[in-house]
């Protein structure tokens, strides 16, 4: 009765973890921008036409407009100096396209919304907090659904009354698994940026992921979610256990009388 149980609570956290990660993975989807041409031939240092309206930056849909008008601004200009002359010719000329293509999309943009440009630039770099959201929710369920797997298996490996050897196994467990997952975890972070800017080339942008920016942190919550999880699986198999010797006990009683 107890192993049916803990099928169906392991169905359950399975059948939920699943759903959080395409809810997930929804929400990165959704928040991609216009990509520059795939063609390096059809790009050009200017942005679609887009409607003209003032924006209030008091209100919080406006600012999000024009955060993700001045991201894909950056990202154009990015995109049309990988493929200008000046990239073939040295770094300081590449950087030098980049920044001039950069300061006309910036003035484009602000010209559209009556904006100054530089305000526009300040906006580029802001982050998407909706998508950066979405990214840990995904990750980190993903790392949940691994750890909590692996926890499981140390607490049958190791029952409760061989705890010294739980213990070294999960702290041993717990630091390969967090190294992992961070490393894999900026990894997908940047094909997640990829994706919602639509170019290849973050250059100076993925020093701007969170994923990047607290990679210390995410290792030490990656471990204390590890033992979190280890103690939740130990707790389920000592139930389990008492609940099955319980039983035992009782059908020895009934054939005894």
């Amino acid at each position: 009765m107890s192993g049916e149980r803990g099928v169906k609570n392991s169905r359950r956290i399975a059948f939920s973890a699943v759903c959080l990660l395409l809810i997930a993975i929804g929400g990165v989807i959704s928040q991609r921008l216009p990509a520059p041409a795939a063609d390096g031939h059809d790009r050009r240092c200017e942005l679609p036409a887009d409607t003209g309206r003032p924006l209030d930056l008091t209100h919080r849909e406006d600012r999000a407009h024009l955060r993700d008008d001045a991201a894909t601004a950056e990202s154009w200009a990015i995109a049309y100096a990988d493929v200008s002359p000046a990239r073939r010719e040295s770094t300081a000329a590449y950087a030098q396209a980049t920044n001039d293509c950069m300061t006309t999309l910036f003035a484009q943009v602000g010209r559209v919304h009556t904006v100054a440009p530089d305000v526009v630039r300040e906006y580029s770099r802001r982050r998407n907090p909706w998508f950066d959201a979405m990214v840990f929710l995904a990750l980190g369920t993903m790392y949940v659904m691994a750890a909590y797997t692996m926890a499981g298996r140390i607490a049958r490996r190791f029952p409760v009354d061989e705890w010294v050897a739980g213990t070294f196994a999960t702290l041993a467990l717990s630091l390969a698994a967090a190294f992992v997952a961070v490393s894999i975890g900026h990894m997908l972070s940047i094909g997640a940026e990829i994706l919602r800017v639509g170019n290849g080339h973050l250059s100076h942008r993925a020093d701007r992921l969170p994923w990047r920016q607290h990679r210390l942190f995410l290792f030490a919550a990656g471990v204390g979610l590890f033992w979190l999880l280890a103690l939740l699986r130990y707790r389920d198999e000592s139930r389990g256990e008492r609940a099955w010797r319980h039983a035992r006990r009782g059908a020895d009683h009934h054939r005894d009388t």
